[in-house]
């Protein structure tokens, strides 16, 4: 049976496709001699043939657009492209193809059917040059999150335990924007609708992005995962706090250390998802933490997943790798190992805020390559 593949995009699968950047969604195909064409616009056409890319024949849009008149413009592109060998018996295209284009090809009578993601298997799986391209953009990333706890040491604790940093209140837009300046200066250029900097009630709401004044004696979640220079993101979480615990952060920070601790170790090609993360959730309820929620439904603990597929996206292609479920683990698979504990107001005593703590490691078959250097054991700031 001879096979076709489309896509029409301009996201993380078109650029593993091509290692070309488009601003707008641009026709590619795989025909059925195994060769690789792609379409692009006038703007972009001179930067293919500059740079280099994965592709077999790259076509300027403008010259292939009104070929067929007979047919809607995109659909006379990928014809003329198919064209170039055998019509195929199956058209395959990924689950996010645009549907308008899906049907018009199918009232065209072409064979095309929808296939499961992730559309290019290999993806989830990384080369070793693909996780140096990760280690490095972690390697930029932790060096951010250093900057910001040296900020962190440099504030000054005033009045109702308010921050001040050189003379201002210390926010957690300042941070962020302390955060986004370095790390655009070292060629990120996405930051994946983040960071989150949330402190003390905030920090208790895993994906709460943070704002407003920040505060000593209290939890501040930093949760950074830039795109970088070689476009592949880090991904990492650090809790810090400003001035002096209580035994209760202690105990907190602690039991989620451990747990990642757990998780890390027990990284191994062979074994599942939802074994890691079973016994990243053992071991930190073994600490005495309960998970839970109240009666309006607000969830209290631990109560996500354990670690994600990282890559050209920051929730990479195979979804929630570390999680009840889990698939098996492979070599080559890059995750995140991000257990937390959080407590909203009047659901732990007079206790309240969050921690997480995240590596981001490659799975080999003996265990682990832990992608992240960044001390965990600095947490509390003078």
């Amino acid at each position: 049976m001879k096979t076709a593949r489309l896509l029409y995009s301009c996201d993380a699968d078109w650029y593993y496709a091509t290692d070309i950047h488009v601003s707008d969604p641009a026709p590619w195909c795989q025909i059925t001699d195994g060769k690789t064409h792609a379409c692009v616009s006038a703007l972009e056409f001179g930067l293919t043939q500059s740079h280099p890319h994965k592709v077999d024949t790259v076509h300027s849009m403008p010259s292939l657009s009104q070929r067929d008149k007979d047919l809607p413009p995109l659909l006379g592109t990928f014809k003329y492209m198919l064209d170039h060998a055998d019509w195929p018996d199956v058209i395959e295209v990924p689950a996010n193809f645009p549907a308008q284009i899906f049907v018009q090809m199918k009232e065209a009578g072409w064979p095309v059917t929808v296939v499961d993601d992730p559309f290019f298997p290999t993806r989830p799986l990384k080369t070793a040059a693909e996780i140096e391209k990760i280690r490095h953009a972690q390697h930029i990333n932790e060096a951010g999150v250093a900057h910001l706890r040296t900020i962190l040491a440099e504030a000054e604790i005033g009045l109702e335990n308010k921050l001040f940093w050189q003379g201002q209140p210390l926010t957690s837009e300042v941070l962020k924007g302390e955060l986004g300046s370095f790390l655009l200066k070292q060629g990120c250029d996405d930051f994946g609708g983040g960071p989150i900097i949330a402190g003390g009630a905030q920090s208790a709401t895993p994906h709460d992005r943070g704002h407003g004044q920040l505060y000593a004696h209290q939890f501040i979640i930093i949760d950074s995962f830039p795109r970088g220079p070689e476009n592949y993101y880090g991904d990492l979480t650090r809790t810090y706090l400003k001035g002096t615990p209580t035994q209760w952060h202690k105990d907190v920070y602690a039991a989620v250390l451990a747990g990642q601790e757990a998780g890390l170790n027990a990284l191994k090609a062979g074994i599942t998802g939802e074994y890691v993360h079973k016994h990243v959730v053992d071991t930190i309820a073994g600490y005495g933490f309960e998970t839970g929620q109240t009666e309006d439904g607000t969830p209290y603990g631990f109560f996500h997943s354990t670690g994600h597929h990282l890559g050209l996206e920051v929730h990479d292609v195979g979804g929630r790798m570390l999680s009840v479920g889990g698939p098996e683990l492979k070599a080559g698979m890059v995750t995140s190992v991000e257990p937390g504990l959080y407590y909203p107001p009047s659901t732990y005593n007079n206790h309240f805020g969050g921690c997480r703590i995240e590596d981001i490691a490659a799975i080999t078959e003996e265990g682990h390559d832990n992608l992240t250097t960044l001390p965990k054991d600095d947490w509390i700031v003078d």
